[in-house]
C-alpha cells in the first residue's frame, strides 16, 4: 500500500512473435508504404523479424513505431485520410 505508483509493461515482443506477426510482416513488405517511400529497403524486414523473434531483446516499442508509421503512411499516400 506504500510503494509507489507504477505502470506495467505491455508485452509487445510477445505480441509480434504470435499475434502481431502479419502486421510486422506487412510493415516491411515490398509494397508497403515504409519501403515505396524508402524508410526502409529489402533488409529491413529481415532485420525487423530477427528483432522480434530474439527472445533475449526488447524491441516491441520500436516495432510498433515502424507499424503505426507504416498504417499512417498507407492513409496519407492513398488518399485515405481526412
Amino acid at each position: 500500500m506504500k510503494r509507489p505508483k507504477h505502470g506495467f509493461n505491455v508485452p509487445l515482443d510477445h505480441w509480434f512473435r504470435g499475434a502481431w506477426r502479419g502486421l510486422l510482416e506487412e510493415a516491411f513488405a515490398e509494397g508497403s508504404a515504409l519501403r515505396r517511400l524508402g524508410f526502409v529497403d529489402g533488409k529491413g524486414r529481415n532485420a525487423a523479424l530477427a528483432l522480434s523473434d530474439d527472445v533475449g531483446r526488447v524491441s516491441g516499442h520500436t516495432l510498433l513505431s515502424m507499424v503505426v508509421l507504416n498504417l499512417w503512411l498507407e492513409q496519407v499516400h492513398h488518399g485515405n485520410h481526412r
